[in-house]
């Protein structure tokens, strides 16, 4: 056999729940030794890179080049991470969850992994020419009742015609001064998959696990 490796993706696909470590179909594939073996490396891999990832004690995000912090309580966010065999049958391949859907343009596990730029679509506030971000700290308990139509206005795909009232006092959102401006951020490098299996692949654990299947 190969000697096993240990990978990360930022994509969780529909495919990898066919090759989790209790299905009946992998065990029959490598056998209950292999099976067992691997199972106990991905799992300490996920463990390790978990750890990497400190709980947020304040509003300033980690250094650039360091992990992400946890911002949610629990196995949340970031942290919701599985594993699976892969096709070869000695890879663990580890992947993030959550928000693997694209928000502004861009896969949020990605951005904090490889780093890189991302946008959205923010609306403003100009009823009389001036305009501000209704959104921030400093806006947000001013227009309160704004913000909740908007979101009202953001389920519906033609916004523009959409009114909120009836009759002649209805409203469009040209009514109340929004537009909607595209914002883009740039997102430094802060691995955390990649980099926390690498760290794995060096350890003594996986040393063992390598050693135990390369004997039997």
């Amino acid at each position: 056999m190969n000697k096993p490796i240990i990978g990360a993706s930022m994509f969780f696909q529909s495919s990898d729940k066919s090759r989790f470590f209790d299905r009946p179909e992998v065990l029959a594939r490598i056998g209950k030794g292999k099976v067992k073996a691997l199972n106990k490396a991905g799992g300490a891999c996920r463990k390790k890179i978990q750890q990497g990832m400190r709980r947020a004690t304040s509003d300033k995000p980690s250094k650039p080049g360091t992990p992400p912090k946890q911002r949610r309580a629990g196995d949340d966010g970031l942290r919701k991470i599985m594993y699976s065999l892969q096709p070869d049958g000695d890879t663990v391949k580890l992947t993030v969850v959550k928000w693997n859907g694209a928000k502004g343009g861009a896969n949020q596990p990605q951005l904090h992994e490889f780093g890189g730029m991302a946008g959205k679509a923010t609306w403003r506030l100009s009823p009389t020419g001036e305009t501000r971000w209704m959104f921030e700290p400093e806006n947000a308990a001013k227009y309160v009742g704004l913000q909740k139509m908007i979101r009202k206005w953001e389920r519906y795909k033609d916004k523009r015609k959409m009114k909120i009232g009836k009759g002649k006092n209805a409203k469009t959102i040209s009514d109340f001064g929004l537009r909607t401006e595209f914002r883009q951020a740039a997102y430094p490098k802060r691995s955390f998959m990649q980099s926390g299996a690498d760290k794995y692949a060096q350890s003594k654990h996986f040393e063992r696990v390598v050693a135990e299947l390369l004997k039997g």
